[in-house]
């Protein structure tokens, strides 16, 4: 059903629009630095595939303050805000960095999903949903394949040892 009448962005959607347009703008600064170091050939397509949605990102989020007729937030730019910089980090921490970026993403768009209303805003927070998942994902993958990802303990030989034999219930 079509709605007919101009819905306008509740408190709520204004806010988690705002905080993914300064989280984004700074995402952009921080990987443009992590890339302009970054030694790794198999790291740096995941850092680019970040900074891809960084700017996809706020693209969108200019276009729904545009259409709103509402200023968009500075945020961060590279022009005022990134210098160049020696390298700070290790190939690794990046890595480390964006898998726990898309867990914030996973965390932060949920969140703004389950507080949004207006269809277009719920179909953008499901968007950047799905699109911190693969980033995790992706993230995740090169970290076990290169043997850093650090698996929460297992305590399952612990259980079966313990269980008795038979089912009391």
């Amino acid at each position: 059903m079509e709605t007919k009448h101009n819905v306008q962005l509740t408190s709520a959607e204004i806010a988690n629009i705002w905080t993914a347009y300064q989280t984004d703008s700074l995402s952009i600064c921080t990987l443009t630095h992590f890339l302009d170091n970054i030694q790794d050939s198999e790291i740096r397509p995941i850092l680019e595939y970040a900074l891809q949605l960084s700017k996809s990102h706020i693209q969108k989020l200019r276009s729904i303050y545009t259409e709103e007729q509402l200023t968009a937030p500075d945020g961060f730019t590279i022009k005022n805000d990134y210098h160049k910089a020696p390298r700070l980090y290790t190939d690794e921490y990046y890595l480390f960095n964006i898998q726990n970026m898309g867990k914030l993403g996973m965390e932060a768009y949920t969140l703004a999903l389950s507080n949004s209303t207006r269809l277009d805003i719920c179909e953008y927070f499901t968007e950047c949903l799905h699109e911190s998942t693969k980033l995790y994902n992706k993230a995740t993958e090169q970290m076990l394949n290169k043997g850093l990802f650090i698996r929460p303990p297992s305590f399952l030989h612990l259980i079966k040892w313990n269980m008795p034999k038979s089912n009391p219930f």
